[in-house]
This record gives C-alpha cells, sequence and structure tokens, in this order.
C-alpha cells in the first residue's frame, strides 16, 4: 500500500503499523501521513534505497520509530 509522506514522496514500506489514535490517516487508496511505526526489510538489490534513501525521507518527515 503506498505511504504518502508528502506531495512528492509517495513509498511503500514492507511493514506498517498505526495505533487507533492515528487511524484516521488510512483511506482506501494510501496512508495519509506517518505511521507509528515503519519496517523496512533491507533487499541485496536495492540496500542503497533502504539504508539511505527511505531512512532519510522518514527522518526528515518525523517518523517516530523506523
Amino acid at each position: 500500500m503506498d505511504l504518502v509522506l508528502s506531495d512528492h514522496d509517495v513509498v511503500q514500506p514492507d511493514v506498517m503499523f498505526i495505533s487507533k489514535a492515528m487511524r484516521g490517516i488510512i483511506t482506501e487508496a494510501s496512508i495519509q501521513g506517518k505511521p507509528d511505526l515503519i519496517v523496512e526489510i533491507v533487499s541485496p538489490t536495492h540496500r542503497d534505497r533502504d539504508l539511505l534513501v527511505k531512512k532519510t525521507l522518514y527522518a526528515r518527515c518525523k517518523v517516530s520509530e523506523y
């Protein structure tokens, strides 16, 4: 499922946790905002994307746990 963090930042994390308090960010089409937890399984073929690009994006968007 798409995770929309901004108009220009849309990713598909491997695992997300969204608490009941944050359930308003869930739509039929996507998640609109930062979830409570994001887990990325590092892919050997996309290691830089997972460890650098996505991690930097999650930090910039102030995701609590990633």
